[in-house]
């Protein structure tokens, strides 16, 4: 294995690895102070990306799902309603059916 020289583009190139790979490809260490703060920062800002979208993904599909099952509790009450209407229309007319059979 050759030698590198620990330049700033050694270590970013190595940062870059790393950060991708999940550090299962580490071929070179960075040697320099440099290098490694910017492996540290890149490390730390994947992982607040990473989070923010899963985080944000998830309150989108979270959204979505309780807007459905408004949409859908907004069905069953009128329905329901609708049920109720019918329901005291049949006992308005027996209430009728019961008063004729009186009369007669």
């Amino acid at each position: 294995m050759e030698d590198r020289d620990g330049s700033f583009l050694e270590s970013l190139w190595w940062s870059f690895t790393t950060l991708v790979t999940g550090g299962f490809a580490d071929i070179h260490n960075p040697a320099t102070m440099e290098g490694k703060i910017l492996t540290a920062l890149l490390v730390i800002g994947g992982m607040i990306l990473v989070g923010e979208f899963t985080a944000t993904l998830t309150s989108v599909l979270v959204r979505e799902d309780d807007s459905w099952q408004r949409d859908d509790i907004d069905v069953q009450l009128s329905q329901i309603s609708a049920l109720e209407n019918k329901l005291e229309s049949i006992e308005q007319e027996l209430k009728n059916l019961k008063t004729k059979q009186g009369k007669d």
